[in-house]
């Protein structure tokens, strides 16, 4: 009571006021522990007012009812599949990983500009089956250039209102670097770039006069990335085979012209935004060989160190324990959790993407690694982050 405009103004909603108002939610675990909650009700609803007088609204009173979608948070892609590549009989593999695929773990694309005020197309990405692969020297990076081809598979679903819902399949041509490598080394943790990606639709989609997706920095958006390999070792005789953990921060532009007649007929524009593309995950598999040396202590390291996209921590365990793996801001608070779990004797890897717990990237600076065993810290090794 006492509102300068209204007498009454109430909203109603709900099943339980003879109104139906289903709704659906998913929950979706992203690599960083949390949670992508992805969830509406399609809520009836009434809205009753009195206006008060003097006011504009006096004299006034009415009752409407109606239905609206209210929803929070965005669908979200699967988390991206654990990645395992035979050895190229080299000691190493060839990437793209052959049979494996790009997701994102966390976001999406968004289309933005060119549409009605208050609505977006959010675009959940997959970029797989790579062919037509070649491995020159050289690059940005100073190891090697793969040029191949490739599919983008886009779901895309119009949001605030906007009633499209598309899946597209379209072909790519790409060109990623790779800084250079050890053949035959248990761990190779190597930067790389996606230098080029463009795709578009091929002309008679009935909803696209134009729909186009470029990124990359050789296109001026900076797209750097990171690799790490890890061995799994095979039987008696045998080769073995690769664990891939790769990842991209791709920034990219979305051109597209509606085609009339349809849905986004009349509209037109192009959205630009960076997005992380994951092949496989980090792998905490022991491996055999030497790779850190220490006999009886424990020994951490990380490399690169200074780094940009992400950096690989190593360290050998003389025995089974419990592991805190933990990073630490220079005023001593906690950034990111790595591993915490019960781990075999031997050497262990475990890659930071420069996140905190948060999924949020952090700033340039130093930063601790530190490394508990069975509840007693043991090592301790400075990262820096350079941007």
């Amino acid at each position: 009571m006492g509102d300068p405009d209204f007498d009454l103004l109430r909203i109603t909603a709900g099943t339980g006021f003879t109104m139906p108002s289903p709704g659906h939610t998913t929950l979706t675990l992203r690599n960083d522990g949390q949670w992508n909650v992805d969830s509406f009700f399609d809520i009836e609803y009434r809205i009753d007012f009195i206006g008060h007088a003097p006011g504009p609204l006096g004299g006034h009173s009415g009752s409407t009812t109606g239905t609206i979608r209210m929803s929070t948070g965005d669908p979200a892609p699967a988390p991206p599949a654990p990645c395992t590549v035979a050895d190229d009989g080299t000691g190493t593999v060839n990437l793209p990983p052959n049979g494996c695929g790009y997701v994102s773990p966390a976001d999406l694309h968004m289309m933005i500009d060119g549409l009605p005020t208050g609505t977006t197309i959010v675009v959940g990405a997959q970029h797989q089956e790579f062919f037509q692969v070649t491995h020159t020297a050289g690059g940005t990076l100073g190891g090697e250039v793969e040029h191949f081809h490739s599919f983008l598979l886009l779901r895309m679903q119009g949001t605030g209102g906007l009633q499209f819902q598309k899946n597209v399949q379209m072909q790519a041509v790409c060109e990623t670097h790779t800084a250079p490598r050890t053949p035959g080394d248990n761990i190779q943790s190597f930067d790389t770039d996606m230098y080029g990606l463009q795709g578009q639709l091929p002309i008679g989609d009935p909803d696209f006069d134009l729909l186009r997706i470029t990124a990359g920095t050789g296109f001026n958006m900076p797209s750097p990335g990171h690799t790490t390999l890890t061995r799994i070792p095979g039987g008696p005789g045998t080769i073995g085979g690769w664990s891939v953990d790769s990842f991209f921060d791709i920034e990219y532009r979305i051109d597209f012209v509606g085609h009339t007649p349809g849905p986004l007929s009349g509209h037109m524009g192009s959205t630009t935004g960076t997005i992380r593309m994951q092949s496989g995950q980090p792998t905490l598999v022991s491996v055999p060989g030497d790779v850190l040396s220490g006999r009886g202590k424990v020994r951490l390291t990380n490399r690169p160190n200074p780094f940009g996209a992400g950096t690989t921590v190593e360290y050998r365990l003389p025995s089974a324990a419990y592991v805190s793996l933990t990073v630490y801001d220079a005023a001593g608070h906690v950034v990111r959790n790595l591993t915490d779990d019960r781990l075999p004797a031997g050497p262990h890897a475990m890659f930071w993407d420069g996140r905190d717990n948060a999924g949020r990237k952090v700033g340039s600076g130093a930063f601790f690694v530190k490394l508990a065993v069975d509840g007693k810290m043991v090592a301790s090794q400075k990262a820096t982050i350079i941007k």
